[in-house]
Parts: C-alpha cells; sequence; structure tokens
C-alpha cells in the first residue's frame, strides 16, 4: 500500500532525525567506554570510568569529514575515508583508544615505549535486510581503518607499528534468534599442520563485533540492556535518564539529557501527527477506524521504506505498547516480522 506522501515524508525525517540522536548518543564517550568494557576481551576486567577518562585518545569524531594523512603528521580520526579506486567510505563514530597496560605517549621522550592504539569504528544499524551481508561490510571498513594507517603509522615496512582496527556494529533490531546478544569475529590461530605457537600481538588486528538488541533486551542486561535503554524511542525520556543513571552509572550531562529528550519526542510527536491525519481521513470517509488504518499505513510503509521490524516502528513513533496488536494484527503477513 502506498503511503501518502505528507506520512512518508513524516517517517522519513522521524528515522533521520533518530539516526542523528542514535550516533551522537554512540559519540559519548561514558557510552564508548561501556561499549568497550562490555564487548572486546582487552578491556573486559577494566572499570569503565578508567577508560572513560584515561585511554579514550581525544574526543570521539562525528560526521566532521577530516582529510587523509600525510606522512608529515600524526594519523587524523577521520569519519570519511576516499582512496581513489577505493571509492567513500563513510564512518559514523569513530575514537581511538589506548590499550589498557600500555604507557601514553610521553613527547619529552620520542624513543621510550609507544603506546599501543586501537582504532574503533561504531555504526549503529537500523535495517534488517539491506541487501548485503552485514558482516562483509564490517570487515571492509576494519580493513579500511587498516589501510588508512599506510604513510601515517606504518611509515616504510614498519608493520609492528599497526593498530588494532575494530568495527562494533549496534544492531537496533535484528532477526528474532540475533536479539539481546554479543557476538564477536576475530583473527585466530588455527593449526593446520603441525603446532607452532605465534604471538597472538602479531595477529591481532582486526575484529569485528556485533550487538544485537531487539525486544526483550532492555532486560538483559550488561551492554546490551545499557544501548536498548539508551536508543529506545517508547520509553519516557526521565525513566531512561534516570535508569542509565541507577543502572548503569552514566553521569547525566546536558548533552545526554538533550538526545534523549529529543529522541523520546520525536516518534511521539508523528504518531499523534499520524492519528489526527487519520481522525480526520476517517470523518471524511465515514471510517470508524480511520485513525488506526493510518497508523497501519505509517508503520508499513516505514517497514518497506527502512527494512525493520513492526516493533521497531512501532517503537520509533512512541505507540503504547498495549496498542501494538490491534497494529501487527492489520499488517500483510509478509510484513510481521
Amino acid at each position: 500500500m502506498q503511503v501518502p506522501t505528507n506520512v512518508a515524508r513524516a517517517v522519513i525525517a522521524a528515522q533521520g532525525d533518530y539516526d542523528v540522536h542514535c550516533k551522537r548518543l554512540l559519540s559519548d564517550r561514558q557510552v564508548i567506554a561501556r561499549v568497550l568494557a562490555g564487548a572486546l576481551d582487552e578491556f573486559a576486567s577494566v572499570p569503565a570510568e578508567l577508560i572513560q577518562t584515561e585511554l579514550i585518545e581525544g574526543e570521539p569524531t562525528l560526521d566532521v569529514p577530516m582529510g587523509r594523512d600525510d606522512p608529515g603528521r600524526p594519523l587524523l580520526l577521520a569519519d570519511e575515508d576516499a582512496v581513489v579506486g577505493e571509492g567513500l567510505v563513510r564512518f559514523d563514530v569513530r575514537a581511538r583508544v589506548r590499550l589498557p597496560g600500555t604507557p601514553e605517549a610521553n613527547p619529552d621522550d620520542p624513543e621510550g615505549v609507544e603506546p599501543r592504539l586501537m582504532e574503533l569504528d561504531v555504526e549503529p544499524q537500523g535495517r534488517v535486510r539491506s541487501g548485503y551481508p552485514l558482516l562483509c561490510r564490517a570487515f571492509y571498513y576494519c580493513a579500511r581503518m587498516i589501510s588508512q594507517q599506510g604513510s601515517g603509522v606504518v611509515a616504510g615496512s614498519d608493520y609492528g607499528r599497526l593498530r588494532k582496527a575494530v568495527s562494533v556494529w549496534v544492531c537496533l533490531n535484528p532477526l528474532a534468534a540475533k536479539r539481546a546478544s554479543v557476538t564477536a569475529f576475530r583473527v585466530g590461530q588455527h593449526d593446520v599442520l603441525g603446532g607452532c605457537e605465534y604471538d597472538r600481538s602479531e595477529y591481532d588486528r582486526l575484529e569485528v563485533v556485533v550487538i544485537g538488541l531487539g525486544p526483550g533486551s532492555r532486560e538483559a542486561g550488561g551492554v546490551v540492556g545499557m544501548l536498548a535503554t539508551l536508543l529506545a524511542t517508547d520509553i519516557p525520556p526521565e525513566e531512561k535518564l534516570a535508569e542509565l543513571h541507577n543502572k548503569y552509572g552514566i553521569m547525566i550531562t546536558e548533552e545526554i539529557e538533550a538526545e534523549v529528550r529529543g529522541m523520546g519526542g520525536m516518534g511521539q510527536a508523528i504518531y499523534e501527527d499520524g492519528v489526527r491525519d487519520g481522525v480526520k481521513q476517517g470523518e471524511k470517509n465515514g471510517k470508524a477506524q480511520g485513525s488506526l488504518e493510518r497508523l497501519v499505513a505509517c508503520v508499513r510503509g516505514a517497514m518497506e521504506t527502512f527494512g525493520a521490524s513492526a516493533e521497531t516502528e512501532l517503537a520509533a513513533f512512541g505507540v503504547p505498547r498495549d496498542e501494538w496488536p490491534a497494529v501487527i494484527a492489520r499488517l500483510d503477513p509478509p510484513a510481521r516480522r
């Protein structure tokens, strides 16, 4: 069913606003620290507060294009990487992190021990079906973060300075079997013949982590519960902020509060606008169920546009959970997923 133009535009605008709020929240140092502590082995025993204050180098970047690196200056972060013949890659959130147990850089002792750094990419993913394997894209992003180090880090042939590249994908509404999960894909040693021992630090330079959220994830706790709470649109802002602080120890800054409130009010405004429009349409057509049918059309159109589930779009519109069954029951069977 074709969604009316004004409703379709509202849905797309809401999704765009959600993406902006989502990326801004994921770029917060407190959030990145908890993602690292909950998803990567290197940081599993390190307090999130320590990661936040001492191990995240500088400020994460978000939608701030920077040029590629020159041999004469340190490697810069960039949210997009363009290489002749390789196309443009746009990174949502980039950060540089010092690995635990390694020293800080000492400008007074350039010949001293060099800190071991990690290049981190965090990508929110809303679409259930995107037309390509998500893991293939994630490993490609890692490869680009490695090749990006070219002249800025690996001067000449000093490949030992190569930084580990980690790409974390936060899937907002994966298929049911992949919800409330954290899965890591990393380089490992597999003996085909013989039993040689190699130093893991020499090959452990690339890792992909997929975090699955979706319905039920908020109750899982840990990094999954934190992200599910942080990025939900069906939780009142006051409740969300209290839970983030009391359960996950996140200090509620002005920036976090602004993003949370912006995300929370967005879906409800679109929902109410759609209901009002539906009431008018219902009165015009003499149909008592005009508002409900219009909401069904909104949800169906959003699912087709963004490849998400009915639950995701109902949450994005701020529809109360007790009203979800009435909408889902009216969706075409192929759309229910």
